[in-house]
């Protein structure tokens, strides 16, 4: 404490943590001390970034990009910035437009080749990717 203002090493998270004890000690000119405890309230602040009513505490997508935290967390994407998106294959490819396929059947007639993908709305961060397929007929 400094001026009558203390300040603290680390942020108070009311998510953390609602209430949190200090000790303080007073001293006089003669090294007599008194000490004191205090509780310390946290007021929750309602953090939500991208406005969807859900606090980003307990929103699984923070950003509203269509991905958890936790997939762009593990693919190297922000999950707090819906520009960044995490940089994984694809799980479900669904288009509205012609698909390009290359490649042979790797053995005999079983529909293997890969799908070439030509825009970032793939959701990758390159703008030409091949995924591997298997045709299911």
């Amino acid at each position: 404490m400094k001026n009558g203002i203390m300040k603290s090493l680390s942020a108070l998270d009311y998510e953390a943590d609602n209430n949190y004890t200090i000790t303080v000690r007073a001293i006089d000119e003669n090294n007599f001390y008194l000490d004191k405890n205090f509780t310390i309230n946290v007021t929750n602040m309602v953090e939500d970034i991208d406005g969807d009513g859900t606090e980003n505490h307990y929103d699984l997508d923070d950003d509203n990009d269509g991905f958890t935290d936790l997939d762009e967390i593990t693919y190297g994407s922000n999950p707090l910035d819906p520009q960044s998106i995490p940089n994984a294959e694809p799980r479900d490819l669904n288009s509205t437009a012609v698909l390009a396929f290359s490649g042979k059947p790797t053995s005999g007639n079983d529909n293997r080749g890969r799908v070439q993908c030509h825009r970032s709305g793939c959701g990758m961060r390159s703008p030409i990717h091949l995924f591997p397929f298997r045709l299911l007929i």
